[in-house]
């Protein structure tokens, strides 16, 4: 080989082409051809750094398929699972209290875990795990339920499991399923729900009623058998 050439490996067909120094342009360096620099550019698909599969690279994976061939290169060891989760978790409350998560929370207050699968990095609810610990892998459709009603808690005996019926059904127990004054969208109150009804039962009529409270005749009649208000005597 000449003083003033080099070897390179090209990128995109892996072939090793000689490079002689100041006769090319340095973009060309790294393509064997003016094909092979099209096809990268087109489709810019690479080997992985450590396992040598290809992938396509992005912004947070520029060298390297997955997680695990990061951790893989740099001599990094996952840290076990469970050891992070509790170390994300305030257990110094009463013997019987919450376990609160301190770690990532959703809109929901509900906390987030990560944990690493087949290479890949997942989201998990932190109480989701935290009795998955306990019974093992949930199967699918299973939800995990406060027994504390409080959203952050990890405790596994604050937490127990059933499907989306059951926590429907919890919810509406324990009175917190929206209704009456507590939903949103309604402008009328317990006390005028049974002004309506006397006046209903006094023989007014709907359509009269509606237009002094400002509402359509269907909110009306639906007062009127129990459709709605239902809680209100």
């Amino acid at each position: 080989m000449e003083k003033d050439t080099v070897k390179i490996t090209c990128v995109n067909c892996g072939k090793i082409f000689i490079y002689k120094i100041g006769t090319y342009k340095s973009r060309r360096a790294t393509y064997c051809s003016t094909e092979c620099r099209t096809l990268w550019q087109r489709n810019p698909i690479i080997p992985c750094k450590t396992c040598g599969k290809m992938f396509y690279p992005t912004n947070q994976r520029r060298y390297y398929c997955s997680r695990a061939c990061v951790d893989y290169k740099h001599n990094r060891k996952i840290a076990d699972p469970v050891e992070r989760f509790w170390k994300l978790v305030d257990r110094t409350s009463t013997p019987d209290g919450c376990w609160p998560w301190n770690g990532f929370r959703d809109r929901d207050n509900y906390g987030n875990f990560s944990i690493s699968e087949n290479g890949k990095w997942i989201n998990i609810r932190a109480h989701k795990f935290a009795i998955e610990m306990v019974v093992g892998k949930l199967p699918e459709g299973i939800q995990t339920l406060h027994h504390c009603d409080n959203p952050p808690c990890c405790r596994p005996d604050h937490l127990w499991f059933g499907k989306n019926r059951d926590n429907m059904d919890d919810k509406i127990k324990k009175g917190r399923q929206a209704r009456g004054e507590k939903c949103n969208n309604t402008n009328l109150t317990e006390e005028v729900v049974r002004e309506i009804r006397k006046r209903l039962a006094m023989g007014e009529t709907g359509t009269r009623i509606a237009a002094d409270y400002g509402v359509s005749n269907t909110v009306i009649s639906q007062i009127k058998h129990r459709q709605t208000w239902k809680h209100v005597i």
